[in-house]
């Protein structure tokens, strides 16, 4: 079909109100071909419909059936509602019913407009539903099984006063398709949410890049008036994106522009274009006449009971909260962003749209202010999908920036619904008694919102009848009001937040969960509750409960920390944007909540102030002098910060609020100067001057060293009493016990209620060593080492990510539950073995996901749960899929030498080779190339020169057996003299020892696919990506070349996870896992065979010439070292080949090639003679089961 003829179909069906006619043209053209016979397709309403579908769905109307080409039977479906707010408020109710038509017609798939005429069929929604099937195995037999529960529905939302851009984009191709009748995982595709996420982010990126790059090339007053506040471009610019995004969503819910005798939710829904349209009529700048004042005073501040802004002629309303509130002085130094980048004429040539202004972009897009949820997908920019947005947005500071990558929902799903199983059963339950069976929780948080229409019509009924049982287990109605106490009380802890998707998760299931247990709550209970949440008690069962209970939840639940202010700008944002979705009271719009003292600015790991770092001291506990002053001093000051946080969370007054955080600034500020003068004070006591008539230079040295280490503190203390005097001057340090100490402080809560009841997140995976890693001080490491057990010595590769994970679980309390999505090295890598250790022997691991289904994150990821107490004492452990696990004895990882967290599938076959007990690092000594940091120059030529030698650069040239040298890879000089030079001038270099690279070594490559290794007898030298292995042994040389070209070794890495490979990145193994590759000891009669096999295969390969030569000789080796790993096994089959391989003959350097290639030929024409032992041998060893398992799970 031609393309605006297709256009057309769709405007016509989209851009307008539901019609049937235009529906029905529609679907005829999209599917070709559709059986709509008159005697079989037809209306069904009244008594035709279920009785429990009968509050939402008026008729419906059978369209047609499509049969696609792969046999596959849809229905086509017109379905009305009872009334237009069903189309958002049940969802479920609307799926189910469509998955109930399609039991009855025996289908799995189903396209259905929902639509209501109420409004005339305004707006509706074009939907495919999908039924899911589980695949079973009964007496030996594959059984395919219809399941109620995963059936899935997608919709893009269409009609008046929706954008059917994006269902054009998708469906465009379907509809112009007339030769091809479509197939219907190819409807599925149209209906993707990642297209129109990957679309909308690629979009949103290219607007930040461009008005940055505005900021930063012409316009030098924005970029000084953002440096006097204290931020920057990049924060401005994301924050500015986030404050326009989020009021297309007030827009939509028609909040803005209300007509001052309106109700809210009659506003303008095109508010933002129109006040945009009379910026540019009036010749005034967008930005600074209009943006600022609706941002910072008409958003930001009360104007009367109905909130009647002037300016604007309209009704705005007061959202609180800080996401308007200005970071600069905006009245007195106005900021000009020039109105096209708002909106302009510019085409876009990759999609051909017009537009590449902010309005122009987020016009394009539907948005919905429904959260997406696993079975309920729009097709359209909704808070979560938003929310992966900003995730992504985190690292975009520049245009070489990539960004970062979102955890998947269902990853973040699984994660908020089993930290909230196992913190009920730890804290409802006890050793020596069982008051609700953990079973019935999983059910509870598992499936109770599918099953809560069910019972909710069971209490209207008063009792179960033969139709309505209730579905929820006996012990959560029984113990509802306990178990919901639990969970309005709850205090949760994301230390790494991000833009916010785990306290997001979780706030989602809080609503549900105690959703779910409303009607079974008892009336006192539901009482005391409404005075908590601040709802009148008649009010507690209207749709106002879920907007109470989530506002609730985010104001005294959830707690956040991040390093980022651009990433707290956003946490916030989301928090605030799914309460807004929620408030359905148009008569009075709540002010957003105070979320400053909950999600903050700071690091979690230190507490670091300026270049340096204060500790306080929270548990000292002393009843005496200076030390019972000091206690009692910051008692009194903790007190202070906890009740102005209360005021500040209550508090709407920008004014009031300006001035409760310069208190709790100045508070803080005390603490820190009462900590530092105790230091001093104790520092002078317990160090006294050394006097007297003859010092030594030790003494000098000492009086030297004590005098500075007061004036360190002095000028600290000097710099705390600036920062009380100048409020305007950043202050940023953090203390989780002073930060949040309500929740942390056992000043202020009982020690053994103090903490965190989940800690949830994805730590920040951040190395604090090697040559990329980023530099500790020395007061840092001292630090870390102080604070972090599984830290033994200063010089430990120190790790942001197993320092969180350490923080995380000291941030809980003894009911407390952690579950972390991490760098799948945490499991694996001998460097981390402390932070397991710490693990296995402090907490209890209850699951363990490994080798997760790709997704799009930079490295293969672990996540783990752990809590204080686990009866079972078997860990669920995963691998590859969310809904497939075994159980698996905490002792297996304990009884590790190295803890590691991992199980390979082959556990028999690694206990075979770990029987081995000489370590590689025992046969060679293995170090890194050359590291010459960023001074390329200093020490290579394009050309030979006196002095200089050949260069490897990295893996691409090693092979198995040999290398090939490039004269683009260039010449080096090993210059220990530069070298330290460079050093002093602050370079990260290192070449190590000269004399590995003079004697026979080793060339393996870090990186790669396999592990193989290259042998070399030539002065040549490796960079820093290429390991080096060496011997005075030379025979120890040749077996380890043997062993590391082999089948074996590749095979066993990739098991233990030492070289982790995977298509995400590529994979890599650092000395340490190489040094702890065990192998079998050699028998001294066959270091010959090993000898002469190695330089055979060094030398052919060398050559790259007689590939059948080659080709056998690898198997013979790769033979060889089957039968040292597994001898029983290969002689029982009799495959063994070292005893027909003693009289190889040898081959020397002092040789000529021709030599060489004499012997070699012979002793190949020799071997591989049909009827020799080693050939019959080496061509059937797959035959060994032991061998085939290794070959056939490397071609995987």
């Amino acid at each position: 079909m031609e393309k605006n003829r297709a256009i057309t179909i769709i405007e016509d069906a989209f851009d307008k109100a539901f019609n049937k006619e235009s529906f029905t043209l529609f679907i005829k053209n999209l599917l070709n071909n559709i059986d709509a016979s008159e005697n079989k397709y037809r209306e069904y309403r009244g008594n035709m419909i279920k009785e429990s579908f009968r509050p939402h769905i008026v008729q419906y109307t059978r369209i047609g059936e499509y049969i696609d080409p792969h046999e596959l039977a849809m229905d086509i479906l017109a379905i009305e509602v009872t009334e237009e707010s069903k189309l958002d408020q049940a969802r479920t109710s609307l799926r189910n019913f469509v998955i109930d038509h399609l039991g009855k017609f025996e289908k799995d798939y189903a396209l259905a407009a929902f639509y209501s005429k109420t409004d005339r069929g305004q707006n509706w929604r074009f939907s495919f539903i999908k039924l899911e099937h589980q695949t079973t195995i009964e007496s030996g037999k594959i059984k395919h099984q219809k399941i109620f529960t995963p059936a899935r529905r997608y919709s893009f939302l269409v009609g008046e006063d929706e954008k059917s851009h994006t269902a054009k984009r998708q469906l465009l191709p379907l509809l112009q398709n007339v030769y091809n009748n479509p197939l219907i995982e190819d409807i599925e595709k149209a209906f993707s949410i990642e297209v129109v996420t990957n679309d909308f982010f690629e979009q949103y990126k290219e607007l930040f890049l461009h008005i940055s790059d505005y900021f930063n090339k012409d316009n030098k007053q924005i970029r000084d008036i953002l440096q006097l506040a204290g931020t920057d471009i990049s924060r401005f610019t994301k924050k500015l994106l986030g404050q326009i995004v989020f009021l297309y969503f007030l827009q939509k819910k028609g909040w803005l522009g209300v007509f001052r005798e309106e109700n809210w939710g009659k506003g303008q829904k095109n508010f933002l274009q129109l006040l945009f349209n009379k910026a540019k009529a009036e010749g005034k700048n967008f930005y600074k006449d209009y943006l600022q004042y609706l941002f910072y005073e008409a958003l930001a501040r009360q104007h009367g009971d109905n909130n009647y802004y002037e300016r604007f002629d309209c009704c705005i309303p007061f959202l609180n909260g800080g996401l308007f509130e200005a970071d600069y002085d905006w009245k007195e130094t106005p900021i000009h962003i020039p109105n096209t980048l708002f909106r302009n004429e510019e085409k876009i040539k990759k999609t051909g749209d017009v537009g590449t202004g902010i309005l122009d972009v987020f016009d394009r897009y539907n948005f919905t202010i429904r959260e997406d949820e696993p079975l309920e997908k729009e097709v359209a920019i909704d808070p979560e999908m938003l929310g992966k947005v900003f995730e992504n947005m985190l690292e975009i500071k520049e245009r070489k920036s990539k960004g970062a990558f979102y955890t998947p929902r269902e990853v973040v799903h699984y994660m908020c619904q089993e930290s909230l199983i196992y913190y009920l059963n730890n804290a409802i339950n006890h050793e020596d008694s069982e008051i609700v069976p953990k079973e019935d929780i999983e059910v509870f948080v598992h499936n109770g919102i599918l099953f809560l229409e069910n019972d909710e019509r069971v209490v209207e009924k008063g009792k179960e009848t033969d139709n309505y049982n209730y579905r929820l287990p006996e012990s959560i109605r029984i113990n509802a009001n306990g178990l919901d106490k639990l969970l309005t009380n709850i205090k949760i802890c994301d230390p790494a937040i991000g833009s916010g998707a785990f306290p997001i998760g979780l706030l989602h299931e809080l609503v549900n969960l105690q959703l779910i247990l409303r009607k079974h709550l008892s009336s006192d209970y539901l009482s005391q509750k409404s005075n908590i949440i601040g709802l009148k008690p008649e009010d507690c069962h209207s749709d106002k409960y879920i907007y109470r209970i989530k506002r609730h939840s985010i104001q005294e639940s959830i707690y956040g920390v991040d390093i980022d202010a651009s990433a707290i700008d956003i946490a916030r944002l989301r928090l605030w944007l799914s309460l807004v979705v929620d408030e359905e009271n148009f008569d009075n719009i709540e002010a957003l909540p105070n979320l400053d003292y909950k999600i903050v600015i700071g690091d979690s790991l230190i507490s670091k102030f300026g270049d340096g770092i204060i500790e306080v001291e929270w548990d000292k506990k002393t009843s005496v002098g200076t030390a019972k002053f000091y206690v009692e001093t910051v008692q009194k000051l903790l007190k202070d910060i906890s009740e102005k946080q209360k005021v500040f969370f209550r508090t709407i007054n920008i004014t009031e609020k300006n001035y409760l955080r310069k208190e709790i600034r100045n508070l803080k500020l005390d603490i820190l100067y009462n900590q530092l003068f105790f230091n001093r004070e104790a520092y002078i006591n317990k160090t006294s001057i050394r006097g007297g008539f003859s010092l030594t230079a030790k003494d000098i040295h000492y009086n030297s060293e004590r005098k500075l280490a007061i004036e360190k503190i002095d000028k600290t203390l000097e710099r705390i009493e600036f920062l009380k005097n100048n409020p305007q001057e950043l202050f940023n340090y953090f203390d989780w016990k002073l930060d949040f100490p309500n929740v942390m402080n056992p000043m202020l809560v009982e020690e053994d209620k103090s903490g965190f009841d989940i800690v949830i997140g994805n730590p920040p995976y951040i190395s604090y060593y090697g040559n990329k890693g980023q530099k500790l001080t020395e007061g840092e490491k001292t630090s870390f080492l102080f604070a972090y057990e599984h830290i033994k010595h200063i010089n430990d590769r120190i790790n942001s990510m197993n320092l969180m994970t350490e923080k995380g679980i000291k941030l809980l309390n003894r009911n407390g539950f952690l579950t972390f999505i991490t760098n799948k090295t945490l499991s694996v890598l001998p460097s981390y073995q402390s932070i397991r250790e710490y693990l296995l022997k402090n907490t209890e691991i209850v699951y363990l996901i490994t080798n997760l289904t790709p997704f799009k994150a930079i490295v293969d990821c672990i996540v783990f749960g752990i809590c204080f107490k686990n009866v079972n004492l078997n860990i669920k452990y995963y691998s590859g899929q969310l809904n497939d696990f075994s159980l698996v004895k905490k002792t297996i990882f304990q009884s590790n030498p190295k803890y590691e967290l991992h199980q390979s599938e082959f556990g028999n076959i690694i206990n075979i080779i770990e029987k081995q007990t000489l370590p590689l690092g025992n046969l060679i000594t293995i170090n890194r190339g050359v590291n010459i940091g960023g001074c390329f120059d200093d020490f290579f030529s394009p050309i030979p020169q006196n002095g200089y030698y050949k260069y490897l650069s990295g893996t691409k040239n090693i092979k198995p057996f040999y290398y090939e040298w490039e004269e683009s890879d260039g010449y080096f000089k090993f210059d220990t003299r530069l070298e330290q030079k460079l050093k002093l001038a602050g370079a990260t270099i290192a070449l190590g020892n000269p004399e590995r690279y003079v004697k026979s070594r080793l060339f393996i490559p870090e990186s790669g696919q396999q592990i193989m290794a290259a042998y070399s007898t030539e002065r040549i030298y490796g960079s820093y990506g290429l390991l080096i292995g060496s011997s005075s042994n030379e025979d120890s040389l040749y077996y380890s070349l043997l062993l590391l070209n082999s089948e074996i070794i590749t095979f066993y890495a990739i098991q233990k996870e030492l070289l982790r490979k995977g298509k995400k990145a590529t994979p890599h193994i650092g000395t340490k896992g190489l040094k702890t590759i065990p192998i079998p000891i050699l028998m001294a009669n066959n270091h010959l065979i090993i000898k002469w096999l190695s330089r055979y295969l060094y030398y052919i390969c060398k050559k790259q010439n007689r590939l059948l030569h080659v080709n056998f000789f690898k198997m013979i080796a790769n033979s060889i070292v089957y039968e040292l790993y597994f001898p029983e096994e290969i002689h029982a089959a009799n495959k063994g080949i070292i005893e027909y391989l003693h009289d190889l003959k040898p081959i020397s350097d002092s040789m000529t090639n021709e030599q060489k290639l004499a012997i070699i030929n012979s002793e190949f024409e020799r071997l591989y003679d049909p009827y020799h032992p080693v050939r019959n041998n080496v061509e059937t060893i797959e035959n060994v089961e032991i061998v085939r398992i290794i070959k056939e799970s490397l071609k995987k």
